[in-house]
């Protein structure tokens, strides 16, 4: 869980430096290799954080990862 929360944060980083569709994949290769479990709390409020703080095709795009 702690290297799933710090490339959440990598991807904040990268959508700061105005790459969000790096930002979006890197979401979503975090989110999908993490085990059900894992997918609550902290995890989920960066990864939430995150898609809330993208626009366009990199926002929807971890919009439908995080629904499932």
């Amino acid at each position: 869980m702690t290297r799933a929360l710090l490339a959440l944060d990598h991807a904040q980083c990268l959508r700061i430096d105005k790459d969000p569709q790096g930002a979006a994949d890197m979401a979503t290769d975090v989110w999908n290799e993490l085990p059900t479990g894992f997918r609550t709390g902290l995890v989920q409020t960066r990864a939430e954080a995150l898609r809330n703080a993208l626009t366009g095709r990199p926002r929807a795009q971890l919009t439908e990862v995080l629904s499932f």
